[in-house]
């Protein structure tokens, strides 16, 4: 398994970890030691977003590849700072960034900027990228500092190609719509089994209402026990999972209408050991692991 931590990544093999850092003097080295995003493509090779570059990793030479913005070339990644990675099932990487949205073409190393510009209502609403999604239909969804985005590709793009061009839907704040977003800033998307589509923000957590095929607003959950950050799983019985900004994790029964609080207590050794949850992952045999900020990392068996 792998380990991103802000002092470098971590491959763990069962028994003892190896770690990756930056080596100023290699440049087949990992970028930087902040580890922000990390995803293993389908040909095996893991890709891992950091605060100043995105990388690739070869496994058969243990060797990176780097990835850096260049003010000179607007083929270049838009911004250093890489917060979240997603491939799609066309195999397109997308790269959510501090300042832009991007599409690599694996074969040339170069990418595909796609931006808010602000005389354009179709471009991405907001350059800062928080969260992606790919739904059940292939569509991507793009949340951001600014409002959450649709994004709508020509037909006629062949799979695999790069999208130089598009249109985005967006979804922000409207005062005088009690059925929009609460507020435009946005951390974490999510589709449930159902196919419906969960928005995280800026202490709210909503599913998009669609009706006879189109969006027509957001129901919110109305009773939050704590700021939420993202929804990570949904289990068995249909409960999400979500990460909160340092209060631990709450469990959404959606049928029940209840909202369960897990967090650190003093007094219990198998709590969680900090409440603040940085990230989260649901391994292949069901284990349940959590990345937490200065109290180390968790591991639950769920059942």
């Amino acid at each position: 398994m792998w380990f991103g931590t802000y002092d470098g990544l971590n491959r763990y093999d069962g028994t003892e970890f190896r770690v990756f850092r930056d080596d100023e003097e290699d440049s087949t080295s990992l970028s930087d030691n902040k580890i922000l995003a990390l995803l293993e493509d389908r040909d095996g090779q893991l890709w891992v977003g950091t605060s100043h570059g995105l990388n690739r990793f070869d496994p058969v030479t243990e060797r990176f590849t780097r990835y850096l913005h260049d003010p000179q070339d607007p083929n270049s990644l838009s911004h250093n700072t890489v917060k979240v990675l997603l491939q799609d099932r066309a195999g397109r990487l997308w790269v959510g960034t501090q300042d832009g949205l991007n599409c690599l073409d694996s074969s040339t190393g170069r990418f595909v900027r796609l931006l808010h510009r602000p005389s354009d209502a179709s471009s991405l609403s907001h350059n800062q990228v928080e969260d992606l999604l790919e739904d059940h239909l292939g569509r991507l969804w793009v949340a951001t500092a600014g409002g959450l985005n649709l994004l709508t590709l020509p037909e006629s793009l062949e799979t695999g190609t790069l999208p130089h061009r598009g249109a985005f839907r967006r979804f922000v704040h409207d005062p005088a719509d009690p059925a929009s977003l609460r507020d435009n800033r946005l951390s974490g998307l999510f589709q449930d089994r159902s196919g419906t589509i969960w928005v995280v923000g800026a202490y709210f957590l909503a599913r998009l209402r669609q009706t006879s095929g189109s969006y027509t607003g957001f129901e919110f959950v109305q009773q939050i026990v704590a700021p939420p950050h993202k929804i990570f799983y949904e289990d068995a019985a249909g409960r999400l999972w979500i990460q909160n900004w340092g209060s631990g994790i709450t469990i959404f029964d959606r049928r029940q209408d209840t909202l369960t609080l897990l967090m650190h207590k003093e007094r219990v050794p198998h709590s969680l050991s900090h409440n603040t949850v940085l990230s989260a992952y649901i391994s292949r045999d069901g284990i349940l692991w959590l990345g937490t900020w200065g109290g180390g990392l968790n591991k639950a068996v769920l059942r």
